[in-house]
This record gives C-alpha cells, structure tokens and sequence, in this order.
C-alpha cells in the first residue's frame, strides 16, 4: 500500500464532496433545461475531479510501495501541495486569476521537478492563457 496515494486520494474525495456541496447551494436549471444554469460548470469539474481521487485512493491500496513507507519527501511534498492549494483561493482575490494561477502553477511544476525556466514558464503560461481566453471569448465569462 502506498499511504501517499490513499491519502492524497482522501483530501481529493474530500475536497470533492466539498465544492459539491457547495455546488447544491447554487440556482439549478440543469443539463436538460435548454438554458444553462450556475452549477453546470462547476460539476463538470467536480465530478471527474472525485473519480479521479478515487482511482487515486484505489491504486494506493492495491499498489504496492517501491520505496520504504514513511518516505518524507512525499510526505513534504503533499504538504506543499495542499498549503499552496490553500494559498491560491486567498492570493485569487487579492491578485486575480492571470497572476494567481501562473504563480500558482510556477509552484507546482517547480515542486514536481522541473527546473528549466522555459519548462516553467510555458507549462504556467500557457494552460493560465488557453483557460482564460476559453472562459472569455468562449463562455463570455471574465474570470477575476
């Protein structure tokens, strides 16, 4: 068993549940209404997000551990990780979604092991330029 993976697939579910709970709390109209509604997006993310932290979860309790449990670098890792999830909802409202995700992301890619800068800065621009103009010209949405 990989106690990583099972527990980075807990905070997943967790999260998951989470935001769907808030979800519920939002105006429904629906998939079928004709009219979209504040929700849809949302679960669209939410519920592929839960199945893959429960695929997650699964491969953690069947996969066996290729290194001693207890590793503390994963452990760290995890920590980063979920400290700089946290970070990111509270600079989102301070600094908006262009900075806040491509320094969100400069983190991230950094922390999994990239250390070349044009690695870096094109897996943080790009994606935080695709989903913003997706968002804009597409779903005429301006994010904050």
């Amino acid at each position: 068993m990989k106690k990583v993976d099972v527990a980075a697939g807990v905070f997943t579910l967790s999260l998951s549940g989470f935001y769907y709970f808030k979800i519920t709390k939002l105006e429904r109209r629906g998939f079928t209404s004709g009219e979209l509604g504040p929700e849809v997006f949302p679960t669209l993310i939410i519920v592929p997000f839960a199945v893959l932290g429960g695929l997650l979860f699964v491969r953690g309790l069947i996969r066996r551990s290729e290194t001693k449990e207890g590793g503390g670098g994963y452990w760290g890792q995890m920590a980063i990780s979920m400290l700089s999830c946290i970070g990111y909802v509270v600079l989102l409202s301070q600094v908006g979604f262009l900075l806040a995700t491509v320094l969100f992301l400069v983190l991230f890619v950094w922390l999994y092991g990239a250390r070349k800068i044009w690695v870096i800065a094109a897996a943080s621009i790009i994606p935080t330029a695709v989903i913003y103009l997706v968002f804009w010209r597409v779903f005429h949405i301006l994010l904050p």
